[in-house]
């Protein structure tokens, strides 16, 4: 066509020489295929046209004239989040260009392909209720309560404030003659952090994982330091088990499908405590978050919140892996692992609430609205940390255990399962923070299951234990483990002097930090005295303050290994 035709609309659409031809298909994070309906509209010079088109097999073909410019779809796909995919032509050019960084798009001009990957998590909806209000609601609120300030909303109960300074456990762990009368910090190795900021360094969601309407539902947390492209394109995960939420009086009781209390009900009338679990966890109660960014690490932390001590699909390796893969693909489709993270749309006034792309990227708020390109694909993910403290002991044997990936009755291979091969290789370490063994399948079953993993090769883990859990019980002297202990392992065990009495701490290093084992007198870790630095000492529960420094050592090896 030559200038004078291609400037004018009408005789353009009379000159067709080759219709446009956008071949979709819908995948799910597996590369299965998703039925799914299309709504599209289609703009040209002067005009726009739409309709609505099937996807039966997750595959379609949409043609149009070829003075197409620009594309947007609705992708409604069956089981999973509905999903925004605009195209663009590039000015001066037959290249096509997506805003969506979970699309593949290949060819040009007149015949393009293009892969959607639709997922099953969105965030967490939100419920603002002055806190006044709050005790008067009748019945439970829709989503996670949120609080307004001058800056917008915000998770309420969300402190995750910057502690300066704040102190990182070094590795080793131990002094090998710490003073006779030490301090606090003066009986460990520590490295100090002049700041750690979690607001400012990395993105925090509350998530639903599962069914949109019907069929079960799922809820978890998840924290990602650094938002940007991978040095290795490829994502860590740490996914930490706490203590059980089966807790009469506190945790509301749900069963499946978990659409009832479970996880937006009111304790009290007054406490979400659901969601306040993990921010306590994450955040301002055990610091988990703050021990990540002070060792440096940029892996991806998720705490999944079981319905009343259910772990549900988390504890199986079919169930985690999807819960991953899913993942992944959401802080794709977020802008979170591209370049463009820094600058990703979005409403300030959401960025503390799960602010997610896709309230600015709908259609109808014109194509200067979003980031356009060719985006690399979804990061493959390189390795997966299990932590569990206390009785999340449970979901960690059962995954060490777990080899045929078997999901709880209710839960389909194919909308919350994967490859249970593939996380057999992703499950790279295990960290063990006081976990309760004894009072549920045993040290000894522990022992065995730990040694059958570690035995699969390219595998380490962490323990760290008080007389709480058994610190008494050496389980690198064990009939299992004792064979792997070398002559040139890091070993310390001082003392300290009490009141009265000694306390002491032992542990055993490989040489090559394949493993771990760090044991307390609880004594070791008690204090009253304020210290000008946290995570804050506490008197007489060691138990619940070893994971405030035990996670910050592990998430220090992991990052150097």
């Amino acid at each position: 066509m030559n200038g004078a035709v291609k400037n004018d609309p009408t005789v353009l659409r009379e000159f067709w020489l080759i219709p446009m031809k956008i071949n979709f298909a819908i995948v799910d994070v597996n590369n299965s295929p998703v039925e799914a309906t299309l709504d599209y509209v289609a703009t040209q010079p002067g005009n726009s046209l739409g309709g609505k088109i099937k996807a039966e097999n997750g595959n379609t073909i949409l043609t149009l004239p070829d003075d197409v410019w620009s594309v947007s779809l609705s992708i409604i796909p069956i089981e999973h989040h509905n999903d925004l995919v605009r195209m663009r032509k590039l000015e001066s050019s037959s290249q096509w260009q997506v805003d969506n960084p979970a699309c593949h798009i290949t060819g040009s001009g007149s015949e393009v392909s293009v892969t959607a990957i639709v997922g099953r998590l969105r965030p967490a909806p939100i419920v603002h209720v002055p806190d006044d209000q709050i005790p008067r609601m009748v019945g439970n609120p829709d989503g996670v309560l949120v609080y307004k300030d001058n800056e917008g909303l915000i998770y309420h109960s969300l402190f995750a404030n910057e502690y300066q300074p704040f102190y990182r456990l070094d590795h080793p762990i131990l002094k090998n003659k710490p003073p006779e009368i030490a301090g606090e910090w003066d009986r460990l190795r520590v490295v100090p952090i002049d700041k750690v900021d979690p607001k400012k360094s990395g993105v925090f969601f509350h998530l639903e994982y599962g069914e949109r309407q019907n069929g079960p539902r799922l809820f978890f947390s998840l924290y990602l330091p650094s938002p940007g492209k991978r040095k290795d394109s490829k994502l860590d995960y740490v996914v930490f088990f706490s203590p059980s939420t089966a807790l009469q009086g506190r945790f509301p009781v749900d069963q499946y499908p978990f659409r009832g209390a479970y996880p937006y009900g009111m304790t009290d009338k007054t406490k979400q405590e659901y969601p306040r679990h993990s921010q306590h966890y994450l955040f301002n109660g055990v610091h988990l978050v703050y021990q990540l960014l002070a060792a440096g690490s940029d892996a991806v932390i998720i705490m999944p919140i079981a319905p009343y001590g259910d772990w549900s699909v988390f504890q199986s390796r079919a169930g985690l892996h999807r819960l991953l893969l899913e993942c992944s693909l959401f802080l794709h489709r977020e802008f979170l692992t591209t370049p463009f993270a820094s600058v990703r749309p979005g409403w300030p006034e959401y960025a503390r609430a799960g602010g997610s792309v896709r309230l600015p990227t709908g259609m109808g708020f014109g194509v200067d609205s979003s980031l356009f390109g060719r985006f690399e694909p979804i990061p493959p993910i390189a390795r997966a940390a299990i932590a569990a403290f206390s009785s999340g002991s449970t979901a960690l044997q059962k995954l060490l255990v777990d080899t045929e990936g078997k999901l709880p009755e209710g839960f389909t291979e194919k909308r919350f399962g994967a490859n249970t091969t593939t996380f057999g290789n992703i499950f790279k370490e295990v960290w063990d923070i006081d976990c309760a063994h004894s009072p549920y399948h045993g040290y000894d079953a522990f022992e065995a299951a730990l040694s059958k993993w570690y035995d699969k090769g390219d595998k380490r883990f962490r323990l760290y234990h008080t007389r709480y859990t058994g610190g008494d019980h050496d389980s690198m002297t064990s009939s299992m483990l004792s064979r792997i202990r070398k002559p040139n392992d890091i070993v310390n065990e001082p003392t300290v002097a009490g009141k009265g009495t000694s306390y002491w701490a032992k542990e055993r290093h490989a040489a090559n930090n394949q493993w771990s084992c760090v044991r307390f007198d609880d004594g070791f870790l008690s204090s009253s005295n304020t210290t000008n630095a946290r995570p804050y000492w506490m008197k007489d529960d060691a138990h619940h303050f070893i994971p405030k420094i035990a996670f910050g050592h592990a998430a220090y090896l992991f990052k150097q290994t």
